[in-house]
């Protein structure tokens, strides 16, 4: 048996005999009272005038904030995108669930489509799903500095492959987050680091596709290895929780090796300009250390 603070207890009218959630992660115990625990969320969607895009968007965010059930409702055959290339809504909806972890279709006809996404493993905990996706974005940019060092360009496909697998992930990671016990504080950078994670990890693919077009100068080749390596550097001292002054001088000097135009022609710099942005998501990496340097802090201070 475990005592419990008189404040809480009275604030949430606990009372003998009641059924409290408790959920572990590392050093840290959480209670949480059952029934307050959102069970079953739902959510209803006439998509008849929807884009490819704010489908995908919609289901993106009923996904991350724990929506259980989707019932999709439409009037057309087809789905149109911004350039208005259409495509079968039915099928458009499919892929588009695969891009979720957990997310099934449970049922769908000419005028409806219903998805389910199945509960959270109590197994995976955010700290978890973090791990893995630092395994997956090394994985990524490992295996394109290898292809660029070999004078390789990977492919369409694979590139498309390695960045559908990260995105999934990240998607999870985020709807694991918003359902865990940490603090406000956390979850909000968190949520903001992950967010601006995922237009990193489109800067690759985007990258790849420029350097498809063309042979390319070897200089160019080991300029881009720099930008890659300096993100690997961040996600390594994310997973160490500990942040490497030298990163920051680093950061300046690949800014300002773009931003002299005398060792690279016109075609070079816009694909260095891509790379570039890359290095947008290092304030993000530092906020994120930052927040849980002090959410240790408190811990220790508990403690104390």
């Amino acid at each position: 048996m475990v005592s419990l603070p008189t404040k809480w207890v009275k604030e949430h009218n606990v009372r003998k005999g009641d059924e409290l959630d408790v959920s572990t992660e590392q050093n840290q115990v959480y209670f949480s009272i059952t029934e307050r625990k959102v069970k079953n969320r739902k959510c209803t969607l006439d998509i008849s005038q929807f884009s490819q895009y704010s489908l995908a968007r919609y289901l993106e965010m009923c996904y991350i904030h724990n929506y259980n059930e989707i019932s999709l409702f439409y009037q057309n055959t087809e789905i149109a995108n911004v350039k208005g290339k259409s495509k079968k809504i039915q099928h458009y909806i499919k892929n588009l669930t695969n891009q979720f972890i957990g997310m099934e279709i449970i049922s769908q006809t000419a005028q409806a489509t219903e998805l389910q996404c199945f509960s959270l493993s109590d197994e995976d905990t955010p700290d978890k799903i973090e791990k893995r996706i630092f395994f997956l974005w090394n994985e990524y940019v490992g295996e394109f500095l290898q292809a660029l060092r070999e004078g390789i360009v990977p492919t369409q496909e694979e590139m498309q492959d390695k960045h559908d697998t990260l995105e999934r992930f990240i998607k999870y990671f985020l709807r694991v987050l918003l359902n865990s016990e940490r603090t406000e504080a956390e979850k909000i950078q968190l949520y903001s680091f992950y967010t601006s994670l995922s237009p990193a990890v489109d800067r690759f693919k985007f990258i790849a596709e420029m350097l498809r077009d063309k042979k390319w100068r070897k200089e160019l080749y080991l300029h881009l290895e720099e930008f890659f390596m300096f993100i690997s550097h961040l996600f390594t001292a994310l997973h160490k929780n500990k942040m490497d002054p030298e990163l920051e001088k680093e950061r300046y000097r690949l800014i300002q090796s773009v931003i002299s135009t005398q060792k690279f022609s016109s075609a070079e710099l816009k694909v260095l300009f891509e790379a570039r942005l890359l290095l947008d998501v290092y304030g993000e990496f530092y906020r994120v250390m930052i927040i849980r340097n002090l959410r240790n802090l408190d811990h220790k201070l508990a403690r104390e």
